[in-house]
């Protein structure tokens, strides 16, 4: 909305059974409240038909608890004869009342209900119901809600950005992820593994079986890694050196590609690494000596 001083996208709700909508007849909407929605939001409003019906949300959360911020706009769509009618009604979680007094909206403004930290679950249910004395049903203008992040999170560390980004450049196929890679922490990418420090680092890449062919790029800025599983690619040439650099590597899976010549010995020496090479038929390892060839013989 043009009139959205902080330039959000209101959608129209989905209609369900039960459920009309309804135009305000007030001239005039202040809507100078704490969140501050645009007038054209509570021109409209949603209600139920039955004086005695409730509003049902059915919000689709995924299946992990985490914090949200809910905000509820509600005004009168019409001035009340307040002898005869009268609209209150309370909202519901999980059929539990959760304000200390029951919502009637105000005609020619708008009222605002917020909560600014509700932990949410994929079957949570969120409803409001009329309160015994109401005449007339609920009624709704417009509702937001915002995923709570940690404060102290400041996005994946830049050094495992880099690395990631190279990976990502060498390897088409794992383009199709993007943002941040670690968080929020539900949805980090599915082929890495991260920790849970404030600026989150990568500890482990899980690629075993993603179709990478050619040559392995340099990603020694991911000095966090713990654990790389390469196996069962189509890798090709020498076993990069850079990897015994990697401070924290504890498991190396480089099994069942195409990597040729020796095994680096600061890889085959580094102390409290499980490496793994087994079915690379042009490695040369303990069992398995490299030939060279030079100008007058052949050497083993």
């Amino acid at each position: 909305y043009k009139d959205d001083p902080y330039d959000r996208v209101w959608a129209p709700a989905v209609r369900k059974h039960g459920l009309i909508d309804v135009a305000s007849d007030a001239p005039h909407i202040r809507t100078g409240i704490l969140d501050r929605p645009p007038y054209a939001v509570l021109q409209n409003a949603m209600t139920a038909v039955n004086p005695s019906d409730r509003i049902k949300f059915r919000l689709q959360f995924p299946p992990v608890n985490f914090n949200i911020y809910l905000s509820m706009y509600f005004s009168e769509v019409a001035m009340l004869n307040t002898t005869t009618e009268k609209r209150s009604f309370q909202l519901l979680i999980d059929d539990e009342p959760v304000l200390d007094s029951p919502i009637v909206p105000p005609y020619g403004s708008c009222l605002e209900v917020y909560d600014s930290n509700i932990t949410v679950f994929s079957n949570i249910t969120f409803a409001l119901a009329p309160m015994e004395e109401s005449t007339l049903p609920p009624i709704i203008n417009a509702m937001e809600i915002f995923l709570i992040g940690d404060l102290l999170e400041d996005g994946t560390d830049s050094k495992d950005v880099e690395g990631l980004l190279i990976l990502q450049s060498a390897f088409g196929v794992l383009q199709d992820w993007s943002g941040d890679p670690c968080l929020p922490k539900p949805y980090s990418w599915e082929w890495i593994e991260c920790n849970s420090d404030p600026r989150p680092r990568v500890t482990a890449l899980y690629l075993s079986s993603f179709d990478l062919t050619g040559v392995v790029p340099d990603f020694s800025t991911m000095d966090a890694l713990e654990t790389i599983d390469f196996h069962n690619n189509t890798l090709k040439g020498p076993i990069p050196e850079f990897l015994a650099t990697l401070p924290n590597l504890k498991q190396l899976n480089l099994a069942i590609n195409e990597f040729s010549g020796p095994v680096p010995d600061s890889l085959s020496k580094k102390i409290g690494l499980n490496l793994v090479v087994t079915g690379n038929p042009d490695l040369c390892t303990s069992g398995n000596s490299c030939k060279t060839y030079t100008s007058s013989s052949l050497t083993e």
